[in-house]
Formats: structure tokens, C-alpha cells, sequence
């Protein structure tokens, strides 16, 4: 099983998985790419697909909202002020990335690396300064601010965008 399949397994899933050999089925990995919102409530989970699951995680979460962003300054990389176009990625094998975007994402791995060379400079939501992120980026001297928490659902694809590289703070120049 690839690994992004094995990433759209729940816990319950994959234990399931290792005693049966079986993984989910593609039609609800599709579905759970769309968007997939799950509920946990008394031991009970619900899960809700397409445009409902992106309409209940909008509205608890409230993209792009005004809140100024704050992470920490994994690599400097050659500026003090990087200004550029957000790109948000959540999956680096759908997502489309152009050279000099600036990569957002939740955090980094092995997958993201060929995005990560294009970047002009990376935002993740998650990480401290040993995650993949920071290292990555000060190997290739890319900046990178790391732990923002909420970038992701901050940052919109295209927004003008402003970090400072000595503080860490992120500011949306122009939506």
C-alpha cells in the first residue's frame, strides 16, 4: 500500500489493515481527497464528505481570517524581508507549484522536497526546529518560518504575502 493511501486511514483502518491485509477502498480514499470532515463524539465517528465537509471545517475554522501569523524562524535562507505569492499545499502530488511561490503547508516530508526546491521561502502550521521543514530548508537555504498553527487556514492561494524573516511574523500584504 502506497503511502498516501495509508494516509487516508483512520487508526481503526489501518489495524484493520495490518490484520487483514486489506486497505480501504479507492472510492473512499477519492472521497477523503475531496475533502473529508470527521466528528468524534461518545465513541462514535461521522464523517462527512465533499462540499458539507468543506462547509463544517470552514466554519469552525474561519479561513482566511484577518489574525496576524507567528512561527519560528527555522532558516533565514538570504533575506530579511521575503515578499511573494502564497501557494497552499496540502498534498504535493495533486497541488499545482510554480518556481518562486512561497510553499504553505501543514508540514513537510520526503514528497514535498521537489516543491520545496522550486519555493522562494516555506510556511508550515506544524514543527520545531529538527523537523523536516527546517532542516530541508537550511540545506537548501531556503527561508522558512515553521509552527505557525494555522497558516493553512489563514493563507489563500495567490495572497500577496510579507514574512520577516528576523521575528518570524507573516503579514497578508494583498488577498
Amino acid at each position: 500500500v502506497d503511502y498516501h493511501t495509508l494516509s487516508m486511514h483512520s487508526v481503526n483502518e489501518l489495524i484493520k489493515l495490518l490484520k487483514n491485509g486489506k486497505p480501504i477502498p479507492k472510492s473512499l480514499v477519492k472521497k477523503r481527497e475531496e475533502s473529508n470532515f470527521l466528528v468524534y463524539q461518545k465513541n462514535q465517528m461521522d464523517e462527512f464528505f465533499g462540499k458539507t465537509g468543506k462547509k463544517l471545517f470552514d466554519s469552525i475554522f474561519e479561513r482566511g481570517s484577518k489574525e496576524n501569523l507567528q512561527g519560528l524562524v527555522a532558516s533565514r535562507g538570504n533575506g530579511k524581508i521575503i515578499r511573494g505569492k502564497a501557494r497552499v499545499v496540502l498534498n504535493p502530488t495533486k497541488n499545482k507549484f510554480l518556481n518562486g511561490e512561497i510553499l504553505v503547508t501543514s508540514m513537510t516530508r520526503v514528497e514535498f522536497v521537489p516543491l520545496m526546491r522550486k519555493a522562494q521561502a516555506i510556511i508550515t502550521d506544524e514543527g520545531g526546529m529538527a523537523c523536516h521543514a527546517a532542516i530541508v530548508s537550511r540545506e537548501l537555504g531556503i527561508p522558512a518560518i515553521i509552527g505557525t498553527k494555522s497558516a493553512t487556514r489563514t493563507l489563500k492561494d495567490g495572497d500577496k504575502i510579507e514574512m520577516n524573516m528576523r521575528t518570524g511574523e507573516i503579514t497578508v500584504l494583498r488577498k
